[in-house]
């Protein structure tokens, strides 16, 4: 388990904690000033973490078998990100999808994004969004989004399928009353 967390000495520290063990091993001391909302995702094959502040500084690559930290620039204004399995980090901003990789920066324009998920297990070059209604299936390569609508009102909860692919939760009223949720699989 990845996490970041504040030293009373003031700073962060980027860490692991094995449940089995129970041993918190930190990996990185140095690069983090705070902790404060910084949100810690993984590449779909696991070998890459993504620590992200939430309001300034630089996006934090770690490489889980070296425990290599590297320094990504933070596209201003987004409002989430992924990392790929290649380490690099997309950023999603008012429908404009960002890529800071070592060889630069490219952004594509007009691209429906919603808060993004992460990349499918199974198809690397596909990374997933969401809004409120519906989930976004983006392929990195063209820059391109597919809607796809699973709701009319009710806000949708997505995580990705570790074999590719999303599990979808969404809920609609009924007529009586009660509320109906549904489980979806999406590819």
């Amino acid at each position: 388990l990845w996490f970041t967390r504040t030293i009373p000495a003031g700073g962060a520290q980027i860490s692991t904690w094995n449940p089995a063990s129970g041993e918190v091993r930190i990996v990185d001391s140095t690069s983090m000033t705070s902790t404060y909302g910084a949100r810690v995702s993984l590449s779909a094959d696991r070998r890459v973490v993504l620590v992200l502040p939430r309001y300034s500084g630089q996006a934090l690559t770690v490489n889980t078998a070296t425990g290599a930290v590297t320094a990504r620039s933070v596209v201003g204004g987004f409002s989430s990100a992924a990392v790929s399995t290649a380490g690099n980090v997309w950023f999603a901003s008012y429908n404009t999808l960002t890529r800071v990789s070592p060889a630069g920066t490219t952004e594509f324009s007009n691209v429906a994004t919603g808060q993004l998920i992460g990349f499918d297990a199974g198809l690397p070059g596909i990374l997933w969004g969401r809004d409120a209604t519906t989930v976004y299936r983006i392929d990195t390569a063209k820059g391109t989004s597919k809607a796809i609508q699973l709701s009319d009102a009710s806000p949708l909860r997505a995580v990705l399928k570790p074999g590719g692919g999303l599990y979808v939760i969404s809920y609609h009223l009924t007529s009586g009353g009660s509320e109906q949720s549904y489980l979806s699989e999406v590819k």
